[in-house]
């Protein structure tokens, strides 16, 4: 059976639409979006790689990155969705970044590659910083922020439940707003269909989704991760 509400930050639908070499186009008009609201360079196209992280000796278990690709310049994107809070999530964050900050045995330093880490969660990780739902952090000198010691670090995070406290109308969204609104299980029907036929990757986006749910498999992965999910927010419940 459908769910009523769609979750878009489902483990199997989040997979099934962004991280499929047929849908590279949504993903990278996703990717494009965060950079883009930073004024930051914009990837020309992605490619994607294997999402399994290198190394038996991580303490997380779940070392499948979500969503892993590689730009024709080089840059390395990773994107990451949480509905459930971590506390840890930016020490995780920059770990998993600096996985994929790496070398070949042999290889010079200067091929380091610009390597980004989008980071989409379902909760507010830095209610210190209430008016602003997308963050993004480098390596800066303390001084004089406006020196960077490198451009080749980027972790971004988007708050979701954030974004629905400040959020404007439909109309005055920018694109990572619209995406923002895709993401969010406030956003209602209406809107949906007008920020699809504003963003035409948000349109391609929805076409999956439908796809998706007619598939019977699909829809149990949905379940199961759903599950799974509620099964984690109730053990933290717990603990708390």
């Amino acid at each position: 059976m459908q769910p009523k509400v769609i979750n878009r930050l489902n483990d199997a639908l989040v997979k099934f639409i962004f991280a499929r070499e047929e849908r590279k186009e949504i993903t990278l008009s996703l990717v494009n979006a965060v950079l883009a609201a930073q004024g930051l360079p914009l990837l020309v196209d992605l490619q994607f790689r294997d999402r399994e992280l290198n190394g038996a000796d991580l303490e997380d278990k779940e070392t499948r990155l979500d969503i892993h690709g590689r730009s024709s310049d080089g840059t390395i994107v990773n994107v990451e969705v949480q509905a459930t809070s971590l506390k840890s999530m930016a020490k995780r964050a920059l770990f998993y970044w600096s996985r994929l900050y790496s070398l070949k045995r042999g290889e010079e330093y200067w091929r380091l590659p610009r390597t980004i880490s989008i980071n989409i969660l379902d909760y507010e990780i830095f209610p210190e910083l209430p008016n602003d739902f997308h963050n993004t952090y480098a390596v800066l000198n303390t001084r004089h922020h406006e020196h960077r010691l490198t451009s080749d670090l980027e972790i971004h995070f988007l708050e979701i439940t954030k974004f629905e406290k400040l959020r404007a109308a439909i109309t005055e969204l920018d694109t990572i707003g619209r995406w923002m609104a895709y993401f969010s299980r406030a956003t209602p029907e209406p809107d949906m269909e007008a920020i699809a036929m504003q963003e035409p990757m948000i349109s391609q986006a929805m076409q999956a989704e439908h796809i998706f749910m007619q598939d019977p498999e699909l829809i149990s992965a949905y379940d199961m991760a759903e599950k799974a999910r509620l099964d984690r927010a109730a053990r933290e419940q717990f603990v708390r």
